[in-house]
């Protein structure tokens, strides 16, 4: 959570945080996909829809982290930036 963060603000946070830990250079376990650590985030934000609550802000959050993860992996998500009707049926399921 970044009160007072807006999602660009998010987006800046979560992409230095990505690039911190690939620069680690942190070694996974030997047969895993890759072989340095990464890391995945989504970001979710109030000011693309005020009306969400803090439970509503998680999931929206955790489903544009699915979305990062099904582009690839090591990389940062919106969930505004998910096509509309993805994100309505991801939103239900959740």
């Amino acid at each position: 959570m970044l009160p007072a963060t807006d999602e660009d603000g998010a987006l800046i946070v979560a992409d230095r945080i990505r690039r911190t830990i690939a620069a680690l250079k942190i070694s996974q376990s030997p047969g895993l996909e890759t072989a340095m650590l990464t890391v995945s985030i989504g970001v979710a934000s109030t000011d693309r829809e005020p009306d969400c609550d803090a439970r509503g802000l998680h999931a929206r959050a955790d489903i544009a982290l699915y979305e990062a993860k099904r582009l690839g992996r090591n990389r940062v998500a919106t969930y505004s930036s998910i096509e509309p009707a993805r994100a309505a049926r991801a939103l239900l399921a959740s």
